[in-house]
């Protein structure tokens, strides 16, 4: 991708115009005083005029100089920063290309990665869902997270509120009897997908963190998130729904969310999750026209 060029900020160069102004308009103020007394003009005064434009004009070309010249060395500055940060960002946007390359599972190809989990937590959300769980795409991923053996060690991981702990200790049982009957049984992604979460993070909060303005940020986080496929986008829509993808801030207001105030996964189609089981338009309703869908339809 071409690296974009550094761009002049108008309000920066309208505080400096003023700064410049200002001083134009003192030293005309000096040079009228040291000319023009009693409201008329100083004949001996007047006399000299010639001599002393000179040194008027000079001071303020010498002020508009100073100007300049500590605009360049803004624009310097700017534009190592930028080009430093774009260094580091598009090596980012690598690593997460490589982790892509990396991943499989059951043998599948990489291609193949996120379709076959979000395959696995469609029908493990649907077991789940008849046995009355609440949240059973947000308990599906966490299964498919951390694995078969994790949850059996785990009871507590059941949505149900049920009161003693044979209770839920006998409901995972049977889940998870459940889940292996279907062919469902499932080691854990935790080293996948938390190995690939965790550097798409880092990249995403690199640009959040820059000086930039709004829209610039939201510019070069777009580029990270145009690499996602729509599978990708619905993997991680799943990954915010648990504990450790709490930083996303699914939960949280615009303004403290990252998927939310970056768009991450505003390329789902409107269907992709069954609402009864996964209300997705729920979850963003503090963001009008978040959805590609929703501005088109």
């Amino acid at each position: 991708m071409k690296k974009s060029r550094v761009k002049i900020s108008r309000a920066t160069w309208s505080w400096e115009l003023v700064g410049w102004l200002i001083g134009v308009v003192v030293i005309s103020i000096f040079f009228y005083a040291l000319t023009f007394q009693h409201s008329a003009a100083d004949r001996e005064a007047a006399d000299h005029v010639g001599s002393f434009v000179a040194g008027y004009l000079g001071s303020i070309i010498a002020l508009a100089n100073a100007f300049l010249l500590f605009r360049t060395l803004r624009t310097q500055r700017e534009a190592l920063d930028r080009q430093s940060f774009e260094t580091k960002f598009f090596f980012l946007l690598e690593i997460h290309r490589q982790n892509v390359r990396d991943l499989q599972v059951g043998g599948n190809s990489t291609n193949e990665f996120f379709t076959v989990v979000v395959d696995r937590a469609r029908k493990i959300a649907e077991i789940i869902a008849d046995r009355g769980w609440e949240n059973p795409y947000a308990a599906a991923f966490d299964y498919l997270f951390y694995g078969h053996e994790a949850w059996a060690l785990q009871p507590e991981r059941a949505l149900r509120r049920l009161e003693s702990e044979s209770g839920r200790r006998t409901e995972m049982e049977h889940l998870l009897a459940d889940l292996r009957r279907e062919g469902l049984y499932q080691p854990g992604l935790e080293y996948q997908l938390g190995h690939y979460y965790r550097h798409f993070y880092q990249a995403v909060c690199y640009a959040d963190q820059q000086q930039f303005d709004q829209q610039t940020k939201y510019a070069y986080v777009k580029t990270l998130r145009a690499q996602l496929s729509n599978h990708e986008q619905a993997v991680l829509l799943l990954d915010s729904l648990i504990l450790v993808g709490r930083d996303w801030g699914i939960r949280e207001p615009r303004n403290q969310s990252l998927i939310k105030r970056y768009h991450l996964v505003s390329n789902l189609p409107e269907d992709f999750f069954p609402k009864k089981q996964l209300d997705v338009k729920a979850l963003f309703r503090d963001c009008p026209d978040y959805f590609e869908w929703e501005q088109t339809g």
